[in-house]
């Protein structure tokens, strides 16, 4: 009984301090609230596979020789992830847990996880040989010193930007370890979290938490998981379900849907045109004859800007009256020439004969 609690609850490794630079931010942090980050799961060939964090990269990478089963890419809100055989960092299972992709919905759990919409299941349970990779950009809003914490099983990396902060390579039962960070400046941080599972019990999760906590219980340190508003998809993955990269005519990734657009707003279009659901499309002009449009005096300003007769008013006529842009100067002035030219050319045979 004593060997299965300890397995069940992880435990805590003491924090070291980890300084990173204010050159390692990308921009600074935007208004809009993050949506999540990047995913990338492979679903190894072999069952019990990887067993190191270098062989967990190296199936990331496809130059491993355990081939891949199946992969999927997506966008996570967060990190708290497990197979239903371990609870989180704080004691916790479903809904804050989620279940991992690829997770068999009959294999059996101990504990319950919730299921995320649109992650692909089936064919994971114990023993299945997962590796996840998460990139993207958080935000730091304030300067100063914070404690990032994760629970894992098996091991994990985590970097910011070239930095590495931590890493556990081999397997391991659930198991909490921690970093301190001090961040000079607010902005975004790339980052990059690497997470495999050989046999077993599988857990990722990720916590954070204001100041120094370097040991002690996670939930008398105030920590909570990474908010998803703090985390931003870089592009830095793959963008669509299976996996492929954008390209010409689609470049840009929608991370809501996972799919490849042409657009993601007007600023990614042509002028005069407009991004409409992810297509480069010339804006719909509003019917003149419409209700709506009817005695619009802005439509009735732009008609003389440019050099058009106002429409008429009922039982009347209109005219341009005073209109003399420079476009009509340069019309008169052609006409008045081309006539001028004619009547000397008259001229000069009447005189011949």
């Amino acid at each position: 009984m004593i060997a299965a609690a300890l397995y069940a609850m992880p435990w805590a490794a003491r924090a070291q301090t980890v300084e990173i630079p204010a050159a390692l931010s990308e921009g600074s942090v935007p208004a809009a609230p993050g949506t999540g980050a990047q995913a990338m799961f492979v679903l190894g060939f072999f069952r019990g596979s990887p067993y190191t964090l270098s062989h967990a990269r190296d199936i990331l990478a496809g130059t491993s020789l355990t081939p891949a089963f199946e992969s999927w890419c997506g966008l996570l809100p967060q990190v708290d992830f497990t197979n239903g055989t371990t609870v989180d960092s704080l004691g916790r299972s479903a809904p804050t847990t989620m279940c991992l992709p690829f997770q068999d919905p009959l294999s059996e759990q101990r504990q319950p996880c919730r299921p995320l919409p649109g992650l692909p299941s089936g064919r994971y349970s114990t023993n299945g040989g997962a590796v996840l990779r998460l990139r993207g950009w958080f935000a730091v809003r304030s300067p100063g010193t914070y404690t990032f914490a994760w629970g894992h099983d098996d091991g994990m990396a985590f970097d910011v930007g070239p930095v590495p902060v931590f890493a556990y390579h081999d397997g391991t039962a659930p198991r909490v370890d921690r970093r301190v960070l001090r961040f000079e400046a607010p902005g975004l941080y790339p980052f990059q979290l690497d997470w495999f599972d050989s046999i077993g019990g599988a857990l990722i999760d990720w916590y954070v938490a204001e100041g120094e906590h370097p040991d002690g219980e996670l939930a008398a340190g105030g920590f909570r998981l990474f908010p998803t508003s703090d985390l931003y998809p870089s592009g830095a993955l793959p963008c669509t379900r299976d996996c492929r990269r954008c390209a010409l005519p689609t470049p840009r990734c929608d991370y809501a849907s996972s799919r490849c657009v042409a657009c993601l707003d007007d600023r990614d279009c042509a002028r005069g045109t407009r991004c409409e659901r992810g297509e480069c499309a010339v804006p719909t002009l509003p019917d003149a004859g419409s209700p709506a449009d009817a005695g619009l005096d802005a439509g009735a300003d732009a008609s003389l800007d440019a050099g058009l007769a106002p429409p008429s008013p009922e039982g009347g006529c209109g005219c341009a009256v005073g209109n003399t842009g420079p476009a009509r100067h340069a019309a008169l002035a052609a006409m008045l020439a081309l006539a001028l030219s004619r009547g000397l050319r008259r001229r000069e045979r009447t005189l011949l004969r």
